[in-house]
């Protein structure tokens, strides 16, 4: 009987492992069996996974407030 590769990465809030059957793409979401955590995939080598952030969840927040432009072009002395 032939094993099966389990690919581990870890939680980064309660540190149990997140197992994939394959490698997973960058940026994919997936959510912690532990501590229920919605996690990102931000690096494959190693795999990494970080919290994932749903704009849509946060009313505080919204994809146009890191798109502005803070650059004040009136203040052209440096």
């Amino acid at each position: 009987m032939a094993k099966t590769r389990v690919i581990i990465a870890r939680c980064p809030e309660c540190n149990a492992r997140v197992e994939f059957e394959t490698m997973p793409e960058l940026e994919q979401v997936v959510t912690c069996s532990e501590c229920g955590e919605l996690l990102e995939v931000v690096d494959r080598e190693p795999l990494t996974l970080y919290w994932a952030y749903d704009f849509e969840e946060d009313s505080d927040f919204s994809e146009d407030d890191f798109e502005e432009d803070y650059y004040d072009d009136d203040d052209d002395e440096w």
